[in-house]
């Protein structure tokens, strides 16, 4: 599960196995990428050289610049269009319609904030490389969204340190 402008402007390459899990699943992770412009072409390498054919999950708007993007798309991906505003929530239960139970959200900054304020994260893996990539930020990562986390596991290979969290239960006001 990724944001179309992450996965477009991180040029995301198209899913298959890698030769090394080939002998534990003969089925390729689904790219899912959630947009609510459809400002992608249907060219892009992610949406045309899939071993599974991708999910774009969309909100329906009401202009025809929309509606070419969305002709154009539906013929390299099965696109889900929601007629109310896209929410954490309906990502995941669409991603379950669809029998994808595991759901893996890399992210861009909006997508990970929509998740983390309607609470449907319930892990969270940070790695922590020597190297900074990237331009400043326009939001935190998570969004304005406050929520706890408990470490599950550290693991340190090379340069690189692993982190795991679980999501804390969510503490009602009395």
């Amino acid at each position: 599960l990724v944001g179309a402008r992450t996965a477009v402007g991180e040029k995301y390459k198209s899913l298959s196995i890698r030769e090394e899990y080939a002998e534990l699943t003969d089925l390729a992770p689904r790219l899912c990428v959630v947009s609510g412009s459809l400002n992608i072409s249907a060219d892009e390498d992610f949406l045309r050289n899939s071993d599974r054919r991708p999910v774009i999950i969309t909100k329906r708007r009401d202009d025809d610049r929309w509606r070419s993007c969305l002709l154009n798309l539906q013929e390299v991906a099965d696109v889900v269009v929601s007629d109310n505003s896209i929410s954490g929530s309906f990502i995941v239960d669409t991603l379950r319609n669809l029998g994808l139970e595991q759901i893996l959200c890399e992210g861009g900054p909006s997508l990970l904030n929509l998740m983390t304020q309607d609470n449907t994260l319930d892990e969270m893996a940070v790695t922590l490389a020597p190297i900074v990539v990237g331009q400043s930020p326009t939001q935190p990562p998570l969004g304005q969204a406050y929520s706890t986390w408990h470490r599950s596991f550290v693991g340190v290979a090379e340069d690189h340190t692993f982190f795991r969290f679980t999501a804390a239960p969510l503490h009602t006001q009395v």
